[in-house]
């Protein structure tokens, strides 16, 4: 890039007249300030101050986003395709409790039987779902209704 000092004209980087500039900016900035009072001096600095806060913040906000989308990009190129899961739809077979083998032409004594007994009486022979979650008295008082 090239930059002509008093005549000659001199080559120099990238970076030094990026530097050159920055410096020619703020001691422009300073020729103004000596022409102001001390109330006005006061606020241009508090301008510049917040100009230069917006501008860090906004470098900040946009790395941030940069980092955050590298993040997902990596998580998804992690992401490993597994099989299918595949799961057989048998029924398992339901344990049955050997009990007493109750007809329906007598009455089985409720009292010595458990909950699920009754509960499976009920539903094999009256056909009734019955709530577990009642009291054992509640059930017995259930089925006796409907009987």
């Amino acid at each position: 890039m090239g930059l002509i000092v008093k005549g000659e004209h001199k080559i120099i980087s990238k970076k030094e007249m990026a530097n050159k500039v920055a410096q020619d900016i703020e001691n422009n900035a300073n020729d103004g300030m000596e022409k102001m009072t001390d109330s006005q001096k006061e606020i241009r600095k508090e301008i510049a101050s917040a100009k230069r806060h917006r501008e860090f913040m906004q470098r900040v906000a946009t790395k941030k986003a940069v980092s955050v989308r590298e993040e997902r990009e990596i998580a998804e190129k992690e992401v490993i395709e597994t099989p299918e899961i595949i799961v057989e739809a048998r029924a398992e077979k339901e344990q049955v409790i050997a009990s007493k083998s109750v007809s329906l032409g007598q009455r089985p004594d409720f009292n010595s039987m458990t909950k699920k007994e009754i509960d499976m009486w009920a539903d094999e022979n009256l056909g009734l779902a019955l709530d577990r979650r009642k009291t054992k008295a509640d059930l017995i008082k259930q089925i006796n209704e409907n009987l």
